[in-house]
């Protein structure tokens, strides 16, 4: 998939060639046919990589596609772009039951996030248990549609989700004024979060939310690593 470029919302973007802020399809046309990567605005796992190798620049992963039951050849290549330190966003998955062994959503390597209500309940159709590491808003959320400039669709699941986290990392990395390791920025969105504050998260899920916080210059103290 794509990304329908025309849209509003996204002018003024960064070069996707650059920033790699984009899908890159198997082919030379960006035009998004399916509409997810409009939505999402995700990235192919290798591809990223092979641009960090080269470039050394800070980048973030918003990954909202999943296998149930697990993907080997997605686990390997998701753990090999945090090894090469790509901040790795993963979707919880829409299966309304716990991640297990899906892929890659079950990877301690990743950020998993599952999806919430705007009454800061779980999404029923979030995937949960002890993978899942925050969550995010995920039910009715709008989004940019693969037709026109100022179309909007709504839409609910993790696939919504973990963009919202994916960008939050990247707002840490620009307050902290330095790349952390993936797994010191992990930490630092799981300690900002708005903790017990969410309704119906099941046992053994960790009832976290994630939270745009103050520059650290407004009074937010930075955690140590």
């Amino acid at each position: 998939s794509g990304i329908n470029l025309k849209h509003n919302d996204f002018q003024g973007a960064p070069d996707r060639t650059v920033e790699f802020s984009f899908v890159a399809p198997y082919d030379s046309n960006w035009d998004d046919s399916v509409g997810h990567g409009s939505w999402c605005a995700m990235l192919a796992i290798d591809w990223v990589t092979t641009a960090v190798i080269s470039s050394q620049r800070p980048s973030v992963i918003s990954f909202s596609i999943g296998w149930k039951k697990g993907n080997y050849g997605i686990d390997e290549s998701a753990k090999a772009a945090v090894d090469h330190g790509v901040h790795f966003v993963a979707a919880a998955g829409n299966f309304g039951d716990d991640v297990g062994v899906d892929s890659p959503a079950h990877l301690d390597e990743v950020i998993t996030v599952g999806a919430t209500t705007i009454d800061d309940e779980k999404w029923s159709g979030s995937c949960y248990g002890s993978a899942v590491d925050i969550f995010a808003p995920g039910k009715n959320v709008l989004g940019p549609t693969k037709d026109g400039v100022n179309n909007w669709l709504s839409e609910s699941g993790t696939s919504a989700s973990a963009p919202i986290v994916a960008g939050q990392a990247a707002v840490e990395i620009s307050q902290l004024g330095y790349n952390p390791t993936p797994k010191v920025l992990k930490s630092k969105l799981n300690d900002f979060s708005h903790k017990n504050r969410l309704f119906k998260i099941p046992s053994g899920t960790a009832n976290r939310l994630v939270y745009n916080h103050p520059p650290f210059s407004a009074g937010v103290k930075e955690n140590s690593e």
